[in-house]
């Protein structure tokens, strides 16, 4: 369907941030969805087309959009049972898709009154598109067209008295209950299909042929013809009969058989190292993305997906406190020059250094008047507290597993020849025992910001912790190791430290996820610091895959968003050739790069005071 449809066509990019939140509210977890244009066969997100353009007003075509996510959403809730041994396996497949759509539908209607309506008019639209009943030399074809129209809402009565169909009808039924699964529905299809298989019924007459494909489901081994196998094309009458096959516009994507098509491969498994991780869960929010190339915005273009970080690791704290202790010592001494020297009086204390006589005497005469008092008679000296809040935005891309070199000077100890005679030395065996492991970039990163809580808890600034990583525009994962409201603790630190190499670096979407987050804090200063060991690239980032200056670009626009809204940023780059974008990205004051990570603890402390001291 072209995209120029019609005035009460309604596209998909107008519309999938809604639905985005409405499938969320749903479902109670994040789901993707993508628009149907052939390229992706994920089946752990909903399809849905890039227009909607069947009815005559746009509210229609957005009934049809939220309907076609409520029906996807159920078979993602309810997946397809793993079965083996079922007989005519492409005749189970139709049966049993028509089953889903019927229970599925029966649901909607119970748990959502509010889309009866839109309900009705898909089944009244598809069912006028139905063609012409099957020749009567094809019975097993009738009895499956008249199974198709029962569950568009067709009475049992108008469909005829064949025996056989009033069977098939009456197992059909057993779906519309309302603790009806997937399960009920894969056994009411083997017992249809067992139904047309009895000797002596006319469908058990049929050749083999005849009776695994009816009509309009032209099927190949790769799965349903005209879906996103190698199959050939169907011509033009199937493609018509196929697209209001089952009730539902193809156009709208009702008939995505994402739950016969796991049927259809249960029975092959995909090998351990093929198996796709399961998607990530938490909340979903939608984020504008610049444009350098078409200088403009693209509306709602990354969904950002936000998730906490749990650990075990409770010892992670003391061994980073142990390993660091002097440089812990040097950063505590640059964020004890931070905190205020000078104090203010707390007056109408409980208790403190003198006596307030102007609240005694008020005090007394409160009681002389009958009144009761409340002892705060004292004045105290104490430090002003900060008012000041920092994130800590770190890189999590696959690219910090890197290993960090040697330091300088450090080689590493030669091997022995096999016939030393010191091979087999205690003393040797030991040493090599004892050699530490090599560190990675992420490690170094997650050291520093244990480090730096450390010293933030002590001066007693709010602060947060957060990582990103992901994959495309539409997973760009937001990570909360530490939120402002979470108490220092080791519980806190140990999830700092389950912090691990993932994906790409989509910059932009992260930080003003980040910049969100911060708006909240009632703090007169807020800092942002953004950790990162390269420039920022995803497999989608730009025209080109991979495209380093529309990243650039794009986040350097959302660092200016961050100074608008009132966020001091700074970016730290451990990356050697860090000052060919960094200048491009940040101004000349607003940005570090460092060679040797392991400063990074240390520099972090020098970028903080500078940001936050006036």
């Amino acid at each position: 369907m072209s995209l120029d449809a019609g005035p009460a066509a309604v596209r998909f990019e107008q519309v999938h941030r809604a639905l985005a939140l409405f499938a969320q509210a749903l479902h109670g977890e994040s789901v993707a969805l993508r628009s149907d244009d052939g390229t992706t066969a994920d089946e752990a997100c909903v399809r849905l087309p890039a227009v909607a353009a069947d009815f005559a007003r746009p509210a229609d075509n957005r009934g049809a959009y939220r309907l076609a996510v409520l029906r996807q959403l159920d078979r993602v809730a309810a997946p397809v049972p793993n079965v083996e041994g079922w007989p005519r396996r492409r005749l189970l497949q139709r049966v049993f898709t028509r089953l889903e759509d019927l229970r599925i539908d029966s649901a909607i209607a119970r748990r959502y009154p509010g889309a009866r309506s839109d309900l009705q008019r898909a089944r009244s639209l598809a069912l006028a598109r139905r063609g012409a009943w099957p020749s009567p030399g094809r019975p097993m074809h009738a009895v499956v067209e008249a199974l198709v129209r029962f569950t568009l809402g067709v009475e049992p009565s108008a469909l005829g008295a064949d025996p056989t169909l009033r069977r098939v009808l009456a197992l059909a039924s057993a779906v519309l209950d309302e603790a009806a699964d997937a399960h009920d529905s894969l056994r009411a299809a083997h017992a249809i299909c067992a139904c047309l298989e009895e000797p002596g019924s006319r469908a058990s007459r049929l050749r083999d042929g005849d009776l695994a494909v009816p009509p309009g489901d032209a099927m190949s081994d790769e799965g349903f013809a005209g879906g996103r196998g190698d199959a050939d094309p169907p011509d033009a009458a199937q493609a018509d009969e196929g697209a209001a096959d089952g009730g539902w516009n193809a156009a709208l994507a009702f008939s995505v058989d994402v739950a016969a098509t796991a049927v259809a491969d249960a029975r092959k498994p995909a090998p351990l190292a093929a198996r796709k991780p399961e998607p990530a869960t938490g909340h979903a929010y939608f984020y504008d993305e610049w444009d350098g190339v078409g200088h403009r915005y693209r509306p709602d273009w990354c969904r950002v997906v936000e998730r906490r970080l749990r650990g075990d690791d409770l010892a992670f704290l003391g061994d980073v406190r142990g390993r660091h202790a002097a440089l812990a010592a040097r950063v505590r001494r640059q964020f004890a020059a931070i905190r205020p020297a000078s104090r203010e009086r707390l007056y109408r204390a409980f208790d403190g250094e003198d006596v307030d006589i102007d609240r005694v005497i008020e005090e007394a005469v409160e009681r002389r008047a009958g009144h009761q008092s409340e002892g705060r008679v004292f004045t105290a000296q104490q430090r002003p507290r900060r008012d000041v809040c920092a994130a800590f935005l770190v890189d999590m891309s696959g690219s910090t597993g890197f290993l960090i070199p040697p330091p300088a000077g450090e080689a590493a100890a030669p091997a022995p020849e096999e016939d030393d005679y010191y091979l087999y030395s205690p003393r040797v065996a030991a040493t090599a025992v004892r050699e530490p492991p090599r560190r990675r970039v992420i490690d170094v990163a997650k050291d520093a910001m244990a480090l730096m809580c450390d010293a933030m808890h002590t001066l007693g600034d709010r602060h947060a912790v957060y990582g990103f990583s992901g994959e495309g525009r539409h997973q760009v994962d937001f990570l909360i190791a530490k939120a402002f409201a979470d108490a220092w603790s080791p519980r806190t630190a140990a999830a700092l430290a389950a912090m691990q190499p993932m994906g790409a670096t989509r910059t932009g979407a992260a930080i003003r996820h980040a910049i969100t987050r911060i708006a909240r804090e009632p703090a007169r200063t807020r800092v942002l610091i953004v950790v990162s060991d390269g420039y920022p690239q995803d497999a989608d980032y730009g025209p080109a895959p991979r495209d380093p200056g529309y990243g650039i670009q794009d986040t350097a626009r959302a660092l200016r968003e961050a100074e608008q809204a009132g966020i001091a940023t700074f970016c730290i780059a451990i990356d050697p050739a860090g000052h060919d974008y960094l200048r491009t990205m940040c101004r000349e004051d607003r940005y570090l790069v460092i060679d040797d990570v392991t400063a990074l603890p240390e520099q972090l402390g020098k970028v903080y005071r500078a940001l936050t001291t006036h």
